[in-house]
């Protein structure tokens, strides 16, 4: 049975369900794409629009969601998703999702949509369905994300010296479909948490947006 529980104050998260969603954080995500530690994730949520939601299996902590709600932007962003290695393929993922999503909906201030990013397939995989990032592409696509796809994005490594590597940006809609201008702003908003205005790759980003293509969940 799957359920989730909203983080409102991260001292009533006892000591064991820290310690096993550090450990989840840990393993679904290298060390480039740790930009920030799991115990900062707890620290600011519900502060400053990061909200924090903590999935469940038969009462166990067995993954979480960490997002932001930009009401500038009218928009949210999906900052991390990760279940626990022996608990993927079973639907907890998706469940998260989709009551993330309709939280989103029913709350005070629902934003327009949920932009998030996903790291491509290195070069040698791109055609080939099999690999992991392709089939992650996939399933955020059926669970109705949007790809916008032709845009050339570069994340930052979080490691000091690392190299920068290709992410798609995707979104949900929650409260209906953006505008072609909300959309660039979103996609814009995620490239700028590693950016600053003028860098050569926010501006790359930018004149990506001519060939950009929004391609429909499957």
């Amino acid at each position: 049975m799957f359920s989730y529980e909203r983080v409102t104050d991260a001292a009533t998260v006892n000591g064991p369900t820290r310690e096993a969603l550090t450990r989840i954080h840990e393993a679904a995500f290298p060390p480039e794409e740790r930009y920030w530690p799991f115990a900062r994730l707890f620290d600011m949520a519900g502060k400053d629009g990061v909200e924090l939601f903590i999935l469940t299996r038969d009462g166990e902590a067995a993954g979480y969601i960490s997002l932001q709600l930009v009401a500038a932007d009218n928009v949210a962003y999906l900052w991390y998703l990760a279940t626990a290695p022996d608990v993927r393929n079973v639907g907890l993922g998706a469940f998260g999702v989709r009551a993330v999503l309709t939280w989103l909906e029913m709350s005070a201030a629902p934003p327009v949509a949920a932009f998030f990013d996903a790291r491509a397939p290195e070069p040698r995989d791109a055609g080939d369905p099999r690999s992991y990032r392709n089939r992650r592409l996939r399933w955020y696509r059926d669970l109705g994300a949007y790809w916008l796809k032709g845009l050339d994005y570069m994340a930052a490594a979080a490691t000091e010296g690392g190299d920068d590597y290709p992410c798609y940006i995707l979104f949900f809609p929650v409260t209906r479909m953006p505008t072609a201008e909300e959309i660039r702003t979103g996609a814009l908003a995620v490239a700028g948490y590693f950016y600053e205005r003028g860098d050569a790759r926010l501006e790359s980003l930018v004149r990506s947006f001519d060939g950009m293509e929004v391609i429909a969940p499957r």
